[in-house]
């Protein structure tokens, strides 16, 4: 229970922060998707159902602030979320290159889900145009928010473990 309190506040903060101040700190019109590394620390941390939550609820967050189809970021970062949560048994504390590439995999292939459903639909087909402008330097934007980002997941979680570990403890002296 604790655990999902210490989400939530993460997933309000980080969409705070994704739709109110970083507008303003976009570089050539492309801000980083905190959701995104929210929804794949949780992933490869916890493992696949608190990703796959983490990942629902973030979607459906931007899917009302952003979106114009109810359901479709949603089902994305659920998908996102169950499948970085297949490698919570690779999970080192204080490791940030996995996390990096599993950050910057699930950016890349988020932002392809979007060019697909969103504008090959449409008949816009410079694929080559959509991804040097707008899908490599979000990726490299959220990996370098995400370095940082990460960083402070992580003490949050490792934290959590250690207060776990401290509760089974007390209640295995109780018995």
């Amino acid at each position: 229970m604790f655990t999902a309190f210490i989400i939530a506040i993460e997933i309000l903060t980080g969409l705070l922060l994704q739709t109110a101040v970083f507008p303003y700190l976009e570089i050539a019109g492309i801000a980083p998707d905190l959701l995104m590394i929210i929804t794949v620390a949780a992933a490869y941390q916890m493992g696949k159902l608190p990703g796959m939550w983490t990942g629902l609820v973030c979607g459906l967050l931007l899917d009302v602030t952003s979106s114009g189809v109810l359901g479709v970021y949603a089902l994305f970062f659920l998908l996102i979320g169950y499948l970085n949560g297949f490698l919570k048994e690779y999970y080192v504390a204080n490791d940030t290159l996995l996390p990096l590439l599993l950050l910057a995999v699930s950016e890349l292939a988020f932002s392809a889900l979007i060019y697909v459903f969103e504008f090959l639909i449409r008949g816009k087909l410079n694929v080559l145009f959509y991804l040097r402008r707008i899908m490599l330097p979000k990726v490299l934007y959220t990996a370098v928010a995400g370095i940082i980002l990460y960083k402070l997941l992580d003490l949050i979680y490792l934290h959590l473990i250690v207060r776990r570990r401290e509760k089974l403890e007390a209640e295995a002296q109780m018995r």
